[in-house]
């Protein structure tokens, strides 16, 4: 079963009160962010005790989201993937991997190999192997290998229902939006223009479902009870399973009996 983080069981904030000096957390940030690749797993680190600290009230935001966009260049959901890795894999949630494996590695293939945890793919007898895996390929081959892992894979025009959908979409976004649907193309291994073209959509909606099934119970959590992350994490499993098994499966609750989705 996928398991949401709780950050505040790992580390209580009282705890990190105690000892925690926000600006100088924050300053060691700027600095190490000049070789983010070779620091993130520091950088995780500190911006988890912040996080977890609410230091940041002692710089004036009321949110810990309000307070990275006020005080670091790199996007919002870098600094959550960061944590997340952090406390994965530094701090030891998941696994312990050496530091040194990780930077190898970078953060964003360590990235996906907190989502290869969370899909019960990785564990300790394989961690060698897909580390390896993740030091030899490149992003997107190592993203494809995952995603084939954890049950995920392309479906072909003859399986798939195909339905139309209109978008307005302001002028000046447009040439983004294409430039967003090649690189996840990319992402996932598709080079051929007329390919990409042709499965455009699906890319967009690859893009949608990354955000809403990992990204937005991380980023906005406060605002999730935690029968809904269970309810993300469960579409999730279903979903690998769907893919994995070539099945549509119904999920029920075991006390109530009642069909959940």
């Amino acid at each position: 079963m996928i398991e949401q983080v709780n950050y505040s069981k790992l580390n209580p904030p009282a705890e990190v009160r105690q000892v925690f000096d926000v600006r100088k957390a924050v300053e060691e940030v700027k600095e190490l962010t000049r070789q983010s690749e070779r620091n993130f797993l520091r950088i995780g680190k500190l911006l988890h005790d912040i996080d977890k600290s609410e230091g940041y009230l002692q710089l004036g935001f009321d949110r810990f989201e309000d307070f990275l966009e006020g005080s670091f260049s790199f996007e919002r959901r870098t600094a959550q993937m960061l944590m997340r890795v952090w406390v994965y894999f530094g701090k030891g949630k998941a696994l312990h991997i050496k530091e040194e494996d990780l930077v190898e590695v970078g953060y964003t293939k360590s990235y996906v190999l907190t989502q290869l945890w969370d899909a019960e793919v990785l564990n300790e007898e394989n961690l060698k192997e897909w580390i390896e895996k993740a030091k030899e390929l490149s992003y997107r081959a190592f993203k494809l290998e995952a995603d084939r892992a954890m049950g995920k894979h392309n479906k072909s025009e003859e399986e798939l229902n195909w339905a139309s959908v209109r978008l307005r979409v302001p002028p000046e976004d447009v040439e983004f939006l294409a430039e967003v649907v090649r690189d996840i193309a990319l992402m996932e291994g598709i080079e051929d223009e007329r390919e990409i073209e042709k499965r455009e959509g699906e890319l967009i909606v690859k893009a949608l479902r990354d955000w809403h099934d990992y990204y937005l119970p991380v980023l906005d959590r406060e605002s999730f009870s935690r029968e809904e992350v269970k309810h993300f994490k469960l579409k999730q499993v279903k979903s690998q399973l769907e893919g994995t098994m070539d099945v549509v499966m119904h999920i029920y609750d075991r006390k109530t009996g009642q069909r959940l989705f």
